[in-house]
């Protein structure tokens, strides 16, 4: 009796433990060995968009990098300086004979116009008011107009930056920098005569579902409009690998126009084809492919990923039923 319950007998001796081992080091081979095939697949996918994609004309744009400092853009002679070089700008994408002149995020105060008439559309960061709200927002001026005739507002604001909670009940505390925003629709789809594209606002640039969904409702091109000023070096950098991410995520090319940068072009695997200075003003002439087609994040989101979450979750669950069993 004393032999059969000694380590060969028996159900709870070390066998069952090395067996149970062997089990959840097969499974943790099996789950690598899957997200190691979902990014070869992903890749694979990459590449083979790349080489079917057709390369066409390179859609131009005129990117102005203005570095006017933020702190000061609301005072009449950086107001001034700015109308100078966006007037220098509009006469440059007209002689360039670009589709559209970029600017940054706020670059234009509320109810600003245009200098001069243009033959370029301009697509510029700025503010509007839509009844007694007012919001940040990237506004589209057709070829021939001085007013903007339609709007994208910015739907992820900083809170107590831009956005004060409890809305109007404390709008009077002083608390936002810019004296209180107000978000507009999740959609991040501009559409235009030209052809839609997905736009984000500064750090907005974080969340990748939003340009998903815009390349699933046809956007064939990215914008970033941004101010990191007078944030350092190392959070425009921050913003470039974002930048990087969120055009790999996508296959679209993404062009960022930023007050004092990242000003660049990020291409559909990732790779900056052009970059301004940072720091300093100037114009980048930006050559961009306009993309169709979905990726497998393009489509699917993060699905993907809640599923692999919901199989370990399982598995851990079964496996801590079967030890307590």
């Amino acid at each position: 009796a004393g032999a059969a319950a000694g380590p060969g007998g028996g159900g709870g001796g070390p066998a069952p433990v090395r067996g149970r081992r062997r089990q959840a080091w097969r499974l943790g081979l099996l789950w690598l060995a899957l997200v190691v095939a979902v990014q070869g697949l992903g890749w694979w996918r990459l590449e083979r968009a790349e080489r079917l994609q057709p390369g066409g004309e390179p859609l131009e744009l005129l990117v102005l990098q203005p570095a006017i400092p933020t702190r000061r853009k609301f005072e009449f002679d950086q107001q001034q300086t700015l109308l100078r070089r966006l007037d220098a700008a509009l006469g440059q994408a007209e002689r360039l004979g670009v589709q559209a002149l970029l600017l940054p995020e706020g670059a234009l105060p509320l109810g600003q116009e245009l200098p001069q008439v243009a033959s370029v559309q301009v697509l510029s960061g700025g503010f509007r008011q839509q009844d007694t709200q007012l919001r940040s927002a990237l506004l589209l001026f057709p070829a021939g107009e001085q007013r903007h005739t339609a709007a994208l507002d910015k739907h992820r604001l900083v809170p107590l930056g831009e956005w004060i909670p409890g809305g109007e009940l404390l709008a009077w505390a002083g608390l936002s920098a810019v004296g209180g925003l107000n978000p507009g629709a999740p959609s991040r789809l501009l559409a235009r005569p030209q052809g839609p594209l997905g736009v984000v606002i500064c750090y907005e640039l974080a969340d990748g579902t939003a340009l998903a969904a815009a390349t699933r409702d046809g956007a064939g091109w990215l914008l970033a409009s941004a101010n990191l000023d007078p944030y350092p070096l190392l959070l425009q950098q921050q913003f470039r690998a974002l930048a990087q991410l969120r055009a790999l995520e996508v296959n679209r090319w993404l062009v960022s126009a930023a007050n004092t940068g990242p000003s660049l072009v990020v291409d559909g695997a990732g790779v900056v084809r052009q970059q301004l200075a940072p720091f300093e003003s100037g114009e980048l002439l930006a050559r961009l492919q306009v993309r169709q087609g979905l990726t497998g994040y393009g489509r699917w989101g993060e699905l993907p990923l809640l599923l692999l979450l919901a199989g370990s979750g399982t598995w851990i669950w079964r496996e801590s039923k079967v030890r307590q069993s």
